[in-house]
């Protein structure tokens, strides 16, 4: 059983609430010695999706079922990560802010889920380890939104990343591609399987770095049909 009392590793000033619960907890996981193998990983039976792992982790060869939670860890909480770990064949895991009550923290223990307690408010010991985990996060963030592969992109994803790029919404992005939303998140995936989309934790992190590559593609095939017209010339 793994149960960590994070006070001493976080502190979150009012200002710095921006970050999410989510990216707060992989910072965590990272610095524990965990592999982020996927977020949002649907868990599909018979064809059909039925249930969300937050985090799919890897540590020292074994698999991760990870849920996160912005609050108390409820025992309906820890029934969702353990049939959700059972259903893949992997460990549970669950990151909240404490138990709601007795009964949870006892099913933890029953149920053999490995626990990481965060406060309420989390606390770094010093402004510089708040400094260098705030450092950690960005440089990160910014290696995966730069991590596609340009030469994987075919006419078809352009007209994908160009249409997910000016939409607001998921739900608009299907809609003007002529695709159910279940459709769209396997072109999505399909992307992210061939290193086209890697900055998929939620819809505006596709958005951001659909934005990126469809202006870097657009400026590939100018520089690229620059240089074929400057061959002719030669």
């Amino acid at each position: 059983m793994i149960s960590t009392n994070a006070t001493t590793l976080f502190y979150m000033k009012p200002s710095l609430r921006g970050y999410s619960i989510e990216e707060i907890a992989e910072n965590l996981l990272i610095m524990k010695g965990f592999e982020i193998k996927e977020r949002r990983k649907d868990i599909v039976v018979g064809g059909v999706p039925i249930a969300e792992i937050d985090i799919l982790a890897e540590k020292e060869g074994e698999l991760y079922a990870i849920e996160v939670k912005a609050g108390r860890v409820s025992l309906t909480d820890i029934r969702q990560v353990y049939a959700n770990a059972v259903l893949i064949n992997a460990k549970p895991l669950i990151i909240g802010r404490g138990y709601s009550d007795k009964a949870s923290e006892e099913a933890a223990k029953a149920l053999n889920i490995d626990v990481i307690i965060l406060d309420d408010y989390l606390s770094f010991t010093s402004l510089e380890e708040l400094e260098a985990s705030i450092d950690q996060v960005i440089v990160k963030n910014l290696l995966e939104l730069f991590s596609f592969n340009i030469k994987n992109i075919t006419s078809i994803d352009l007209k994908t990343i160009d249409v997910l790029a000016n939409s607001k919404t998921f739900s608009e992005a299907a809609d003007r591609l002529s695709v159910d939303k279940r459709t769209l998140g396997n072109i999505i995936k399909d992307m992210r399987e061939r290193g086209i989309l890697t900055f998929t934790r939620s819809f505006n992190t596709i958005r951001l770095q659909a934005n990126i590559i469809s202006k870097l593609a657009f400026f590939y095939m100018l520089i690229n049909k620059i240089y074929k017209n400057t061959l002719k010339e030669a």
